[in-house]
């Protein structure tokens, strides 16, 4: 009778670790955190490129991702017909993920090396989530 309980314990027990486990493993841990929460405005002012465009490529190597884009609309940058962007790639940074074919509002800073960037605290969205943006983005001209 003692080892049956005992056995049950033990079940129950493994069952337990098991299935916290598997919740844990369900929730990303990241260790980026966003200080700011610009206006449509402020990011505009506070970036170094503005634009809308598609993805043709994305080059994955570590710490940065490499995204090549057509671009479509340019409200701020220099007018170029493709632009790359860098996003950290190492899974635990704040690197904004981008999908090959699909289109996107980006909002760019130059870092330090004067390389243009983007990551998940800009207003850089895909096309579908960005309407409210553009539409107050319209009314800047386009370069």
């Amino acid at each position: 009778m003692k080892q049956a309980i005992r056995r049950s314990v033990t079940v129950f027990i493994f069952t337990l670790a098991l299935g916290l486990v598997g919740v844990a493993a369900n929730y990303p841990a990241f260790a980026c955190e966003c200080k700011r929460n610009n206006s449509v405005e402020q990011e505009f002012s506070d970036s170094k490129s503005v634009f809308v465009a598609k993805v043709i490529e994305i080059k994955d190597s570590k710490p940065d991702a490499f995204v090549t884009l057509r671009v479509e609309k340019m409200w701020k940058g220099v007018k170029t017909e493709t632009i790359v962007v860098l996003t950290d790639n190492r899974g635990k940074g704040c690197g904004y993920i981008f999908s090959k074919g699909e289109r996107y509002l980006v909002y760019a800073f130059e870092d330090r090396d004067g390389r243009l960037r983007t990551d998940v605290c800009t207003r850089t969205a895909d096309i579908n989530s960005a309407a409210g943006d553009l539409k107050e983005l319209a009314n800047k001209d386009e370069l």
